[in-house]
């Protein structure tokens, strides 16, 4: 069972693994404006965070009007 708190969390990232929603949440990213901050190599530095997560995490950046930082 996971104790988890997601409540924080976007729904934006509803559809992201567990383990890649608290990658998130763990690293202060709680809204597709947070994750629009940072790049791509550093999210690749998360605990969590596989490269299976940044095809759904690109596109909802898109969808909400952002990209990952240069």
């Amino acid at each position: 069972m996971d104790d988890f708190d997601y409540s924080g969390l976007s729904p934006a990232f509803s559809r992201l693994s567990k383990p890649a929603q608290r990658a998130l949440l763990n690293n202060g990213i709680c809204t597709p404006e947070d994750l629009s901050r940072i790049t791509l190599k550093e999210l690749l530095r998360f605990h969590g965070m596989g490269k299976g997560s940044l095809n759904t995490l690109t596109e909802i950046l898109r969808e909400q009007g952002f990209n990952f930082a240069e």
